[in-house]
């Protein structure tokens, strides 16, 4: 088979030998059935160009055999060994959640499958020594880029792109259809790739693609895949498999979201417009590491959303999300001091999104949220509170250990909407600010700046103190001022009907916004004074043992040791038979030290 001339692409193999040095692994033992099949299949790869006999070598691959439907063998390579001196190739490959998204809901499909697509792309001449592995009858190497390898992907990915690219991401139906088949075709022939006859289908109504069935319809569950579900005897009615459907612009979509305290699961979903029935867009669910488990309930489910939108961010950006949950994070972020470590992070990262909390009504769809968050995904990658960096174009670190870090959310537009940020000092407190240009004028009524309008009958503040309070917006509120008021908002904190504004070191201030700038500060607002001996959470605790106990517990227990933070009152307590200084300072470094820093 010619392939694709040497001219336009190559695959190259370069390696960190240094850090990983040459393997070469041993002749593993086959069964019997599978030798005969192994060396058929080689053999059909040498006549058709793929191998050649390797005499010189330094990288030696074992053989995995996969047995097909139809008895025969794939001769699959191991290169684990391989792949781990060999770097990784940063060309982009496509999301499948996308690439299903955008091909289903039209109604003529085309589905074209390479030939041998890896085997179509020939190797570098120096590399192919690199890709050796060892057989009962030989010692061979590929001629052409193999499966496994850990840069085959990119490398495939990129000559696609190039090759085709102007032919990606339409939307084609009727004649065009045809018109852009003869062009494929012409590029097809002109570059020398081949298809597999056997498993291309033209005009089609529906197919499938990526493991799912895509059509007029939506995205379904491939049969085969739910085929032993489907045959499992019904409880009392059979149910069709669901069917996932692209989101409609212009709809709000609803997010549920379950939180148990070891996982999380959530159901992204769209009310139809005229059948008012709930369709699905997407599932999620995830197992948290060991310390997120140990959050909070609230602050898991805080940390869970954020991980959702940002998971699911190609959908959580451009449409309004009605978060149905057990509880209302986005009140407990509003209302929590900017300087807890997370809480700040969590609330400028939420502020780009249009999120609007209801209470639980369905129960259908919640009850996929549970199922989701009892059966996790084992994914053990905890979940990266950190800003994301697209928009950073340098970062230069200083040796000094003085200098203070800045994060942006992102947030910035033409429009001067303004961006929120957080200032971390170098003895890791979190500052929350946020940068917008106000327009102060000073009128006969009441003064008001570029975002918020007075009237004689209400203040400047009443749609923020509004919002704090019941979480609701304004119903003239466009897109874009509801996200305006979630950034200002975001600087206010509300007690009972008094609004205060954080400052920049976090304490609240009263009055308007010339009195914070210009008079003198009230640094705590006017309540009962109390001696307070920690100016932060969790930044001042206090240790004691009670005990001896008599009678001791059933465990034997007789002291307990006792921990309470100044600020909070917070307490963490366990009992000990015996204090010794092993006992406190794994307490400490368990309860105290892993769970607030």
């Amino acid at each position: 088979m010619p392939g694709l001339d040497p001219s336009i692409v190559k695959h190259f193999l370069p390696l960190d030998i240094e850090n990983f040095p040459p393997k070469r692994q041993h002749l593993r033992r086959q069964r019997v059935g599978l030798l005969l099949l192994i060396k058929e299949e080689v053999v059909k790869q040498i006549n058709a160009g793929f191998l050649e006999v390797c005499n010189y070598f330094e990288w030696v691959a074992n053989i995995v055999p996969v047995e097909k439907k139809d008895g025969r063998v794939r001769v699959c390579i191991d290169y684990r060994d391989f792949n781990k001196a060999s770097p990784k190739d940063n060309f982009p490959l496509p999301h499948i959640d996308i690439l299903v998204d955008n091909t289903a809901r039209h109604n003529q499909f085309s589905f074209m499958d390479g030939f041998s697509g890896y085997n179509q792309i020939r190797k570098a001449e120096e590399d192919k020594i690199k890709t050796t592995f060892i057989t009962t009858w030989g010692i061979f190497c590929y001629k052409v880029m193999p499966f496994g390898l850990k840069k085959a992907e990119a490398t495939y990915q990129w000559i696609m792109v190039t090759l085709f690219h102007d032919m990606m991401h339409k939307e084609i139906e009727g004649e065009d259809h045809l018109v852009n088949l003869r062009r494929l075709f012409e590029r097809l022939k002109k570059y020398k790739l081949r298809l597999n006859p056997t498993k291309c289908t033209f005009d089609a109504k529906s197919g499938k693609l990526l493991g799912f069935v895509v059509g007029e319809r939506g995205i379904e569950v491939n049969p085969y895949k739910v085929k032993a579900i489907r045959e499992l005897p019904p409880p009392s009615t059979v149910r069709e498999s669901p069917v996932l459907v692209p989101p409609t612009p212009g709809r709000p979509l609803i997010l549920y979201l379950t939180v148990r305290r070891q996982s999380l699961g959530c159901m992204l979903g769209q009310e139809d417009e005229s059948t008012r029935a709930e369709h699905a867009i997407y599932y999620l669910s995830k197992k948290f590491t060991e310390g997120e488990s140990n959050y909070p309930e609230i602050e898991k489910m805080c940390c869970a959303l954020v991980w959702v939108m940002q998971r699911l961010r190609q959908y959580t950006l451009y449409y309004t999300i009605r978060l149905l949950s057990k509880a209302d994070p986005l009140k407990y972020l509003l209302g929590s001091p900017s300087s807890m470590r997370n809480i700040a992070k969590w609330r400028y990262q939420l502020t780009k999104y249009d999120i609007e909390y209801v209470p639980r009504t369905s129960v259908k769809g919640q009850a996929i949220a549970d199922h989701l968050a009892e059966f996790p995904i084992e994914d053990d990658t905890p979940i990266n509170s950190d800003f994301p960096d697209e928009g950073i174009l340098q970062v230069d670190e200083e040796e000094d250990g003085t200098v203070w870090k800045m994060y942006f959310n992102g947030a910035v537009n033409f429009t001067g909407s303004g961006i929120g940020a957080v200032l971390i000092s170098p003895d890791g407190r979190y500052y929350p600010i946020a940068a917008k240009p106000l327009e102060i004028e000073i009128a006969k009524g009441p003064a008001y700046c570029d975002t918020i309008e007075a009237t004689d009958e209400q203040p400047w503040y009443e749609d923020i103190k509004h919002f704090m309070q019941t979480g609701q917006y304004p119903t003239f509120a466009n897109r874009r001022d509801r996200k305006t008021l979630r950034r200002l908002a975001a600087h206010y904190f509300l007690s009972e009907e008094t609004l205060y504004r954080r400052s920049f070191d976090a304490t609240l201030l009263r009055h308007c916004h010339l009195c914070q700038v210009y008079a003198d500060q009230i640094k705590a607002p006017p309540n009962e004074l109390r001696p307070m001996a920690a100016p932060w959470p969790f930044s001042m605790w206090g240790i004691d043992v009670i005990g001896p106990i008599n009678p001791k517990a059933s465990n034997g227990h007789m002291f307990i040791l006792v921990a309470i933070d100044y600020f909070t009152k917070w307490i963490e307590a366990i009992t000990l038979a015996s204090v010794t200084a092993n006992a406190v300072a794994r307490f400490l470094k368990r309860n105290i030290i892993a769970r607030y820093g």
